[in-house]
């Protein structure tokens, strides 16, 4: 009966915020178990959840056309609704090139509803670069001040192509 009442007060002691290094300096066996069984089932502190990444969709499908995917650099991220496209995300990426070094922030454009996500002044190293995808970043992105200076001196004649071509 002893044995059952210091067990108990020890029990106490550890309450429902046992640590392990508590337990361990208790000396009775039983004891020292109780007080183990007793800290595995005190509630575990709340779990922040990381606040969800409204870009990650359009992260997601930029970076898979990058070189360098774990190098990329996001900078001034916006979305904008649109009467034809629905929503668009716009914003710049910056990441390593074959040579591996920044090659320097460039815009893109993201379709929510295509999911398909397109680099300004790329060249051929994306094949989704046409000229409907570069006149719609030029239309809701470029005239933005987060949107790609660079690229922007280009929208005149593409939008002017563009719109003679449909």
């Amino acid at each position: 009966m002893k044995m059952f009442f210091a067990a108990r007060a020890l029990l106490a002691a550890c309450g429902n915020s046992a640590r392990a290094a508590d337990c361990t300096s208790i000396a009775d066996t039983q004891a020292r178990l109780a007080c183990f069984d007793n800290a595995a089932k005190a509630p575990k502190a709340a779990i922040k959840k990381p606040p969800t990444d409204e870009f990650a969709d359009a992260k997601a499908a930029l970076v898979r056309k990058l070189t360098d995917p774990e190098s990329a650099r996001f900078t001034d991220l916006f979305k904008v609704s649109t009467p034809d496209e629905g929503e668009v995300t716009c914003g710049m990426v910056n990441s390593k090139n074959r040579m591996g070094g920044y090659a320097g922030a460039r815009g893109f454009i993201f379709h929510k509803r295509q999911n398909l996500a397109t680099l300004m002044l790329s060249g051929g190293s994306d094949p989704d670069y046409r000229g409907e995808n570069a006149a719609s970043y030029c239309v809701y992105c470029a005239n933005d001040p987060r949107g790609d200076r660079e690229f922007s001196v280009h929208c005149p004649s593409l939008i002017k192509s563009y719109r003679s071509a449909r």
